[in-house]
């Protein structure tokens, strides 16, 4: 008897099986390095606004809280843009620092009766030239590739009471 010796190789059914495992594996290796790279551009993007936020809250320390104000010029609220961010819509800066009136601070800060400027009037709700102690809000937001982030911080200015 003569036998014929089967044929090496693989059949059509075991390279579509084996074809697909790989397809199934290809799409879920593809989705973790997309996730992990939207992952690093956030980290990328917290680190840029963490960095400006302690600058600009830097830059306001470093003056008298009559030059905080000057460098407001008589305003309440300035705007700073963040190189690398994306602003969070059309028009808006990534940056912003609110300087609070008494009544403002008291409420964010839960501290009923704050005088800023040691008048003997708490909770004023008129910022001028006379407080001694400045709260500001400090915030910058961006759009990121999983949608809008900010982080915020409250910071003060005090005079020197020596």
């Amino acid at each position: 008897m003569n036998r014929s010796t089967p044929a090496r190789g693989f059949t059509m059914v075991e390279l579509t099986v084996t074809l697909g495992l790989l397809a199934v594996i290809s799409v879920g290796t593809i989705g973790a390095v997309r996730a992990g790279l939207a992952a690093s551009a956030d980290g990328r993007d917290a680190q840029l606004a963490f960095h400006a936020l302690r600058a600009e809250v830097e830059a306001n320390k470093a003056l008298s809280v009559r030059g905080v104000l000057a460098r407001f010029g008589g305003r309440t609220e300035r705007s700073f843009e963040v190189a690398g961010l994306q602003p969070p819509a059309a028009g808006q800066s990534t940056g912003t620092v609110r300087l609070l009136s008494e009544q403002q601070a008291a409420l964010l800060l839960g501290i009923p009766g704050l005088d800023l400027n040691f008048n003997g009037i708490p909770a004023e709700s008129t910022l001028d030239a006379s407080y001694k102690v400045l709260v500001m809000v400090v915030r910058v937001a961006w759009r990121s590739p999983t949608g809008t982030e900010a982080i915020e911080l409250v910071a003060s200015v005090a005079e020197d009471m020596g």
